[in-house]
């Protein structure tokens, strides 16, 4: 699967990056994606992963239906 354009973990880095000083970073870097994430969860938005297991599962059922038209227009003919 494709990688988005601009993940969680782009966003925490680049976040993380801004903080001066290097000691606290990955301790920073952890409770900071844990936040995000959580504020994720509360909107209720779906992950990657289930994105585009629905898109497949689309993109089978409109193939699907387009051979059933075409049956059935050769049927009605």
């Amino acid at each position: 699967m494709n990688k988005p354009p601009f993940s969680i973990e782009d966003f925490v880095k680049q976040a993380v990056d801004l903080l001066p000083g290097e000691a606290a970073r990955g301790d920073m870097q952890k409770n900071f994606r844990a936040l995000v994430q959580s504020a994720l969860e509360k909107m209720d938005v779906v992950s990657r992963a289930e994105f585009d297991a629905q898109a497949d599962k689309l993109r089978r059922c409109q193939a699907q239906l387009a051979e059933l038209e075409a049956e059935l227009k050769a049927l009605s003919e």
